[in-house]
């Protein structure tokens, strides 16, 4: 019973840790994208209290007064901008500079179909060439520094309401990728089976041998002896190495009162669990191994041998690759009651 609960609780560990892992992970990525999330709207906190009263929907909500202010101190840096770059286009003309602002549409209605920060950019690009043209621009008459004062105090104030770019945050974004990767390697190490041992590999060699050559049916095939022999030689040296360690786990279940592994498909936390009977599991394949094998080969007190040596391992249980386990054991018992007409007491 402690064997059980030890390795229900090295499972619920291992999950935990998978969760948590999981949880921080996404966590991080959210606050990396936090800023992204908020500029296209799919997520927007609100720092004021929802309104309750009747009619509450009709009031002009901090948002909106927001974007009211802004679009004012746009229009107004705007209008600025036009009239500098308007003085600036016709001196430029008087003056036969044609390359200056050739391509630049300086009316307050080009400025505002721009974006935000590309309106920006333009009436800060205005105020240089006036600044580097004040003096031509004062003695003309066209500009004077109130002008320019006035343009830089607009920009200065649309500047403060214009949201930043969001930007990813870079240390979250580190931090959750990281910690994908730590749980993708939990969710790896819990939920697959261990590594093989060289035993389960002579096993798995022996199952090979037997597949290729038990008959077919379908394919009408007969059996192939070579391939038969060998897979009882590969699983009669399995037994021979491992016999003693398996009937010791055997033993110790038994001891233990714990219960019989289940079949079919299985939990991840059981899959380990009876993966983790190795020997057990091996010695009692083999024997299966050995005793169909047996059959096919007419060699039917070998295969009866096999299988009563079978029934003292009811713990085994044996993988197979579509995904469940099955009990060699029973099955045994099954095939020797129609070799013998009788299921042998144990």
């Amino acid at each position: 019973m402690n064997s059980i609960l030890r390795e229900y609780l090295q499972g619920a560990v291992g999950w935990l840790t998978v969760f948590t892992a999981f949880v921080a992970a996404l966590t991080a990525l959210f606050r990396a994208f936090l800023p992204l999330l908020k500029e296209i709207g799919k997520w927007r906190p609100s720092k004021e209290p929802k309104e309750k009263a009747e009619g509450a929907s009709s009031e002009t909500s901090p948002t909106d007064e927001f974007a009211a202010t802004r679009h004012s101190a746009r229009r107004d840096m705007c209008s600025a901008a036009a009239t500098i770059g308007t003085a600036i286009g016709v001196w430029a003309k008087q003056q036969g500079d044609d390359e200056l602002f050739k391509t630049v549409d300086l009316s307050a209605a080009a400025l505002l179909r721009l974006t935000d920060r590309d309106c920006l950019t333009s009436c800060v690009a205005i105020l240089d060439v006036g600044m580097v043209n004040l003096l031509a621009l004062s003695t003309a008459k066209a500009l004077s520094q109130s002008n320019l004062d006035d343009l830089t105090a607009k920009i200065s104030k649309f500047r403060a309401l214009v949201r930043p770019r969001p930007r990813v945050k870079l240390e979250f974004l580190i931090v959750g990728l990281v910690l994908a990767f730590i749980t993708a390697i939990a969710y790896d190490y819990v939920n697959k089976p261990p590594q093989i041992s060289v035993s389960e590999e002579r096993t798995n060699l022996a199952w090979n041998y037997f597949k290729k050559g038990e008959p077919d049916p379908i394919l009408k095939r007969a059996y192939v002896a070579e391939n038969l022999n060998q897979a009882i030689d590969l699983a009669n040296s399995v037994v021979t190495d491992l016999e003693g360690p398996a009937r010791a786990k055997q033993q110790s279940l038994l001891r233990d009162g714990s219960p019989l592994p289940p079949t079919g498909e299985v939990s991840a936390e059981q899959r380990r669990t009876i993966f983790a009977y190795g020997p057990l599991n091996d010695v009692a394949t083999c024997l299966w191994i050995r005793g169909r094998a047996s059959q096919y080969l007419g060699k039917t007190n070998d295969a009866v041998l096999a299988y009563l040596q079978l029934t003292n391992y009811p713990y085994a249980r044996t993988w197979d690759i579509k995904g469940w386990f099955w009990s060699p054991s029973e099955d045994a018992l099954g095939r020797l009651s129609t070799l013998t007409n009788s299921v042998p007491q144990r």
